[in-house]
């Protein structure tokens, strides 16, 4: 039970192809939180997120380019984590842009086109198989791909553009601090890097991003590009 549970906790709140040691040492806890309790959720949540593989602080690159991070002394290769799904990932937006989702939404019904009726799993293990493997990469693990075809894809992308261009709407977000940076390209994109990316943007998505809000000569397009790309990112989509 416990090496179960811990692997279909890991899968969903932090990464889906958890190490056989992360799930040993969140099973161990399951078995006893330290004072001889056996099942003590609280515990097991709390080994999940500090674990080291979680937190990964500290990523380095090999020779060979490879990211991989330490602990103890041991060399462990960085974790690719997982990807958002459609309602995680627009929750997690709307947050990141200091907005709300009033009570009354009607936001649900969009999830429908994108595999995810809100309240309504097709299985008590959620939206997907929590054994869904990568089509092109049938080593690894990923769940989340299962619903996410280019269909659910476009419709994820067209919700986005709808929130960010009605920001007073449902949901509603907060783009003052970008449109006071508006004609500063450097402040935009550290405030997209603040906002999605919790000061960590890769250079080369930096460079991206800069290169397409430049491309804008109007001030909405320009704050538009910086939010609605930022979170495209494949480095957003994805849990790290």
């Amino acid at each position: 039970t416990g090496p179960f549970v811990a692997t279909r906790l890991i899968q969903n709140l932090v990464t889906s192809n958890p190490t056989p040691g992360y799930v040993q040492r969140v099973a161990l806890v399951f078995n006893n939180d330290g004072t001889g309790t056996r099942g003590n959720l609280k515990a097991v949540l709390t080994a999940i997120l500090t674990d080291p593989e979680a937190r990964q602080d500290t990523v380095t690159l090999d020779a060979g380019g490879n990211p991989y991070y330490m602990w103890n002394g041991v060399s462990v290769p960085y974790n690719p984590g997982r990807l958002k799904d459609p309602i995680y990932f627009v929750v997690s937006f709307v947050r990141g842009m200091n907005g709300t989702i009033p009570t009354g939404t009607v936001i649900p019904y969009n999830f429908v086109a994108m595999g995810e009726t809100v309240s309504q799993p097709d299985s008590v293990f959620g939206y997907w198989s929590p054994m869904y493997h990568l089509p092109l990469k049938p080593s690894l693990l990923g769940p989340e791909y299962q619903i996410y075809t280019p269909t659910e894809s476009v419709e994820e992308a067209n919700m986005l553009q709808t929130i960010i261009s009605m920001p007073a709407s449902d949901p509603s977000i907060d783009l003052s601090a970008f449109n006071a940076a508006v004609l500063n390209t450097p402040a935009l994109l550290d405030l997209a890097d603040q906002h999605f990316f919790y000061g960590r943007m890769p250079l080369a998505l930096r460079s991206a991003l800069a290169t397409a809000i430049d491309a804008n000569t109007d001030n909405p397009s320009r704050v538009f590009t910086a939010v609605y790309l930022a979170a495209l990112a494949g480095q957003y989509q994805t849990q790290y």
